[in-house]
């Protein structure tokens, strides 16, 4: 009586069975092959980055809505945190650094943290050098644009080429300078820029992020208006304290914001525009009523 094996040792001297034999295996091996280089091509370019889903037109467009931006309760996505992610703190402080003739400060929340700003290029490397050593930081969950003029983003290409970043946050146009290439280089890095609209809300820990400015209804001339006039403004909420902050905002852009209510009385004012005469009207004033301002201004200036 023929066993199991006999039957497979008499296939095996068959030698179309054999070919049948080798050339499915010779299948199986090369589909694992596949199989395993797409799965390392994948992770090898995934980045650590939260995604947030874009529109790419809002650059030009800035007053149609960026699709798919807004989750449940108005609040854009939560930051996915890295495994790295330091011990969990909690309170809320805004650390605004001394770049000279530019702003830059640093948001923290519960654990999380935004850079808003970066200074200019020549403090690029003070800035690095405070989140990275001073503070020993490895990630934001945030960076954000206030707009592109060069002593707001030049430091934040630095930051962005040398931290985890989950969400680059921009001003809603397109500049034409080589700081603003670079700048845009490196955010591609971490997975691009999102330009939120007025009225979105996002969560830095428990702290509220409002989008204040600019306002919708303002289509931007790149041929006759100043870019400061689209600086992507925030009113941050963290318990019954409240912060403004604005980049070089305009009095154009303040009294567009006032009329459209999202300007109300807050308790911390980053000064628009480092105290500039073309800033902080009185109308925006009297509607933000500030109980302590901060100016991040030049020497001399």
């Amino acid at each position: 009586m023929n066993t199991i094996f006999d039957r497979i040792k008499a296939l095996w001297k068959d030698s179309a069975f054999r070919t049948y034999m080798e050339i499915g295996g010779s299948i199986l091996l090369a589909t694992a092959v596949i199989t395993f280089c797409i799965s390392s091509a994948i992770n090898n370019n995934k980045t650590e980055t939260t995604y947030i889903p874009q529109n790419t037109n809002i650059a030009e467009k800035h007053n149609e809505r960026v699709e798919e931006l807004v989750e449940e309760e108005h609040l854009l996505k939560d930051p996915t945190y890295y495994e790295e992610v330091e011990a969990p703190e909690y309170g809320f402080s805004m650390t605004v650094l001394d770049v000279g003739q530019g702003l830059c400060c640093l948001i923290e929340c519960d654990g999380a943290r935004m850079l808003y700003d970066g200074g200019d290029r020549d403090t690029s490397s003070f800035v690095v050098s405070y989140l990275t050593k001073t503070r020993q930081l490895s990630y934001l969950d945030f960076v954000t644009a206030s707009h592109y003029d060069s002593d707001h983003i030049a430091g934040l290409i630095g930051v962005l080429k040398t931290m985890k970043v989950g969400c680059v946050l921009g001003a809603p146009y397109v500049a034409d300078t080589k700081t603003y290439e670079s700048f845009v280089s490196a955010a591609n890095q971490k997975g691009g820029i999102v330009y939120p609209a007025v009225g979105e809300e996002f969560r830095l820990g428990s702290a509220i992020c409002q989008v204040v400015s600019p306002q919708p209804e303002h289509i931007y001339d790149k041929e006759n208006d100043d870019e400061n006039r689209m600086c992507l403004g925030l009113r941050i909420t963290y318990g019954n304290t409240s912060y403004l902050i604005m980049g070089d905002a305009t009095t154009e852009e303040e009294s567009e914001s006032v009329d459209a209510g999202y300007i109300v009385p807050t308790d911390v004012l980053i000064v628009n525009h480092h105290g500039s005469s073309s800033s902080t009207s009185e109308k925006f004033i009297q509607a933000v009523k500030p109980q302590i301002a901060v100016i991040s201004v030049g020497a001399n200036n």
